[in-house]
């Protein structure tokens, strides 16, 4: 399976990594098991052991495809058949407990959103690179697109 194949053998080697973002950055490989301080988790294919994006691009495609299609069925699932299910299982003061907590989750969002500029370091880190899972190949900044999702998720708490 892709998975397997990208990751390290017995041995240790990760050669073909630590190239790959040599080449990316411009810099000497770094020895296996190590990691450079200045560079964010995401800086690079397979950097700190992305095991997705270590892979070839059409690997990279083929696995987003799975989970993609594995979130969509487990939804299809839930909201058909499982939600149904426990409506008519469950007593009706569950649902209005549930409904009930709405705005709590409109509170997270809006935080969620206002950590974006609060916390942007953590949120730039997180932001993959370009050519990430095959198909990550957005214009604009890393810093941008922070900024965009956090008003986002303000205004949509």
């Amino acid at each position: 399976s892709p998975l397997s194949r990208a990751r390290p053998s017995s041995r240790g080697s990760r050669s073909s990594g630590s190239a790959r973002r040599a080449r990316c950055h411009g810099s000497a490989p770094e020895a296996p098991g190590t990691s450079s301080p200045d560079l964010p988790p995401w800086a690079s294919p397979g950097y700190k052991g992305a095991t997705v994006s270590a892979l070839r691009e059409a690997e990279q495609q083929e696995v987003l495809k799975k989970i993609a299609g594995g979130l969509a069925g487990a939804t299809l699932l839930s909201a058909s058949v499982v939600a149904p299910a426990l409506r008519g299982a469950l007593p009706e003061g569950v649902w209005a407990f549930s409904r009930a907590t709405w705005p709590l989750i409109g509170v997270t969002y809006v935080a969620a959103g206002y950590a974006h500029f609060a916390l942007e370091k953590g949120f730039l880190d997180m932001y993959p690179h370009q050519g990430a899972w095959g198909v990550w190949r957005l214009p604009g900044t890393p810093r941008f697109h922070v900024a965009w999702t956090g008003v986002a998720e303000v205004a949509g708490g």
